[in-house]
């Protein structure tokens, strides 16, 4: 990643809710809808993406996703999204593991043994 990749784009609205809509405006100038952009995409088995998942990664963080809209549009996801990456250009996405899910799992396979 270069530097001037992680500039924010002065064509990108700084307001999410209007940014949601240029990127969707940004898709049709180029002729496609949610639904046309994502068939054209090929998941790591060949599957074309869902219209959902586009949608997904517009609304909430999917990094996969966002890095083929950002691609199509030319740009790198953190010019589109600022707040989902660091300064170095990384998805800013650490979660822990849920602990109400950890711990079933971690019974289950003791009571196994």
């Amino acid at each position: 990643i270069t530097i001037h990749a992680l500039v924010p784009s002065p064509r990108v609205p700084k307001n999410p809710s209007l940014r949601n809509h240029w990127i969707i405006g940004e898709l049709k100038k180029r002729g496609h809808t949610l639904a046309s952009f994502a068939r054209s995409q090929k998941t790591s088995a060949g599957a074309p993406y869902s219209a959902n998942a586009v949608y997904r990664a517009i609304a909430r963080p999917y990094p996969r996703v966002e890095f083929l809209i950002a691609s199509f549009l030319d740009l790198h996801p953190c010019q589109i999204w600022p707040e989902r990456y660091t300064t170095e250009g990384i998805p800013n996405r650490c979660r822990a593991p849920d602990p109400e899910y950890v711990r079933p799992y971690i019974y289950r396979t003791n009571k196994g043994a």
